[in-house]
């Protein structure tokens, strides 16, 4: 069980994220940027209608995964999705995607032709600050989609579906001519996505007066036989 969060904060200006992606594709541009109040985003630009991929690199080949994207549409026409159980990155489709398409929500299952495994229409503005939660838990798919600032709905979509086990996560973007990642995150073994930095456990405080007690007791024990 263990839980990973990517934020585009922890970079600088004109960084790139080949640290934590593979990236497939041939964006024009897959650097950091930062807008005018001082927030960082991954900005992804692509002047053709080809699809740009990020393979999130800590999560390998895995099982029961979600994941959680904060990503904001910045120009129309783009399909942006999330991806859990990919068994292969770049070039033929195989895996799962939740999609946020346009003004339709969407569960897909791509092997490697499109099978639309569910979808419902969404009554929000094209270009906002978006999160999609994605997970695939033995043969249940659940997916909740909602704009940043809004409350967490509970999930769009619950279905089954045997045709995966295990794979990849990352997320991808389909004509992709301006899109800014803020934020991702995936748990592995039952573990949530995180939507924000893992908090860790503090560090044991050592106490002088107890070690030094252990060690008398331990040095009296050892001249008394």
């Amino acid at each position: 069980m263990t839980q990973y969060f990517w934020t585009a904060e922890d970079y600088d200006v004109g960084d790139p994220v080949t640290d934590a992606f593979t990236i497939f594709g041939s964006p024009t541009s897959a650097l950091i940027a930062e807008d005018g109040a001082g927030r960082k985003y991954l900005e992804v630009i692509n002047n053709d209608n080809n699809e740009v991929e990020f393979r999130f690199d800590a999560v390998s080949d895995s099982g029961d995964v979600e994941g959680f994207s904060n990503y904001r549409i910045v120009d129309d026409g783009i399909d942006a999705s999330l991806i859990v159980l990919r068994s292969t990155f770049g070039g033929s489709f195989v895996g799962y995607r939740a999609d946020w398409k346009g003004k339709d929500y969407r569960i897909s299952y791509m092997s490697p032709g499109f099978n639309a495994l569910a979808s419902s229409s969404a009554d929000t503005p094209y270009i906002s600050d978006k999160n999609v939660r994605f997970s695939a838990v033995g043969t249940t798919l659940q997916a909740t989609f909602w704009e940043e600032g809004d409350s967490e709905p509970t999930p769009e979509f619950t279905i089954t579906d045997t045709n995966l086990a295990s794979g990849f996560v990352g997320f991808s973007f389909y004509r992709p001519r301006a899109v800014r990642v803020y934020s991702t995150g995936f748990g592995t073994d039952g573990d949530p996505a995180p939507t924000a930095p893992v908090a860790t456990g503090p560090e044991t405080p050592v106490n002088p007066s107890i070690t030094n007690l252990l060690a008398t007791s331990a040095r009296l024990n050892w001249e008394q036989g």
